[in-house]
């Protein structure tokens, strides 16, 4: 007979990969032998298929573990798709139905109405104000609200409104599957990763790893499509697009002469100062002398260098301005002060870098213990040729050691 953790260790891998069926089986049997096991009644419920299944074990779970605050969160989606899925119930009367059907009618049709004009004017911050006050998902109405405030960063009802929700916001794998819904897969992929470190149980975590890693295979595949067809409608936005673009690269006469064709075809006043304020600061960029950035090799190169160059003036003199004499460990700690240095960097200070990507991952980030562990690596490489150098004045100087006479 397996041991409770050997189970549902078992049922998880079955569940990751897919197997619905015989991870109900196995959580099931392990349940019979331990009905108190809190993590098998919530992996349970994320594979039962009927509401009323899932509310059961849910419930069992909460009173197990009455403190869990996303058990208490998840019980109450699931009643709330139980509720929608048997329709009214069953105390409504026919009056109440049917101002709700006229409510949720107009309610509707406002969605449809408000959804339409924010495709064909993204920009509209107003419009994308008001449907985050339509929508009852707080997940939904983070996610409109965004739109809102980065449309119009003016806008205070929508900032205020979203820092409220942000703070009061808790479940972070609802957040991610709403980012998925609206197809903003970056920042999905930003939210799970975040719950993935944030994460207090292992059901959150786990379920946080297996988006996160789906999500990515989203992108990767989006990443591949190189042909980009832009929206016909509205022609002002699509100019607006090329004008950033063409900033980006430093085209200021292309930038211009996409601005001047926005705010030509503007077809709100919104569009056409946004056009106008970006024509102005196109045309002010122009005038300016050109800026000659940095590479980033270079800049790599310019700060991770430091500790090598110290350590060479040290070995010069350390060899009496001949270091060819001095012996050829020393000479060969050259290199590890100078992949210290240059780790350290890449790592710290330039994580976007194409090394710091490949060390840290595709977006130039990673968890506290890889920073932490390619940092103490960068500070061993730097300080193990200062010890040989330190280790070989030390002995030079025995030989100078007076004689003292018994």
């Amino acid at each position: 007979m397996k041991m409770g953790s050997e189970a549902l260790r078992e049922a998880i891998t079955a569940v990751q990969a897919g197997n619905r069926a015989q991870a109900r089986a196995l959580l099931l049997a392990l349940l019979e032998q331990e009905p108190h096991n809190e993590m098998a009644w919530l992996w349970l419920s994320d594979v039962l298929e009927e509401p009323k299944e899932r509310i059961v074990a849910l419930e069992n779970a909460l009173a197990i573990n009455p403190q869990r605050v996303q058990t208490r969160r998840r019980l109450a989606q699931v009643r709330q798709l139980a509720i929608s899925a048997d329709g009214l119930q069953p105390e409504t009367t026919v009056g109440e139905a049917a101002r709700k059907t006229r409510t949720q009618d107009a309610r509707q049709a406002r969605y449809l109405a408000l959804t339409q004009q924010v495709k064909q004017a993204p920009e509209d911050a107003a419009a994308w104000f008001a449907l985050s006050q339509i929508v009852d998902s707080v997940e939904d109405q983070i996610i409109f609200l965004e739109e809102a405030v980065a449309q119009n960063p003016n806008h205070r009802a929508a900032q205020i409104r979203l820092t409220q929700l942000q703070l009061a916001r808790q479940d972070e794998i609802a957040l991610g599957k709403a980012y998925e819904a609206h197809n903003k897969l970056t920042q999905a992929a930003h939210v799970y990763r975040m719950a993935t470190r944030h994460g207090d149980s292992s059901v959150e975590g786990v379920i946080a790893q297996k988006r996160l890693r789906e999500v990515k295979v989203q992108l990767r595949a989006q990443h591949r499509q190189l042909a980009f067809n832009p929206p016909p409608l509205p022609a002002a936005n699509h100019a607006l697009a090329q004008g950033r673009a063409a900033e980006e690269r430093g085209d200021w006469a292309q930038a211009i002469a996409a601005y001047i064709t926005a705010l030509q075809t503007a077809e709100t006043a919104q569009t056409r100062t946004l056009a106008q304020i970006r024509l102005e600061t196109a045309v002010r960029q122009q005038k300016l002398p050109p800026i000659k950035l940095a590479s980033p090799t270079s800049t790599l190169w310019r700060l991770g260098i430091g500790p090598a160059l110290l350590y060479l003036i040290l070995l010069t003199l350390h060899g009496g301005l001949n270091p060819l004499r001095l012996p050829w460990l020393l000479l060969i700690s050259t290199l590890g002060a100078l992949a210290g240095g240059l780790l350290l960097v890449a790592v710290m200070i330039l994580p976007h870098h194409i090394v710091g990507k490949r060390l840290l991952g595709t977006d130039g980030h990673a968890d506290a213990f890889t920073r932490a562990l390619f940092n103490v690596l960068g500070a061993l490489l730097i300080l193990w040729p200062f010890s040989l150098l330190l280790l070989d004045a030390v002995q030079r100087l025995a030989v100078y050691t007076p004689v003292i006479p018994p």
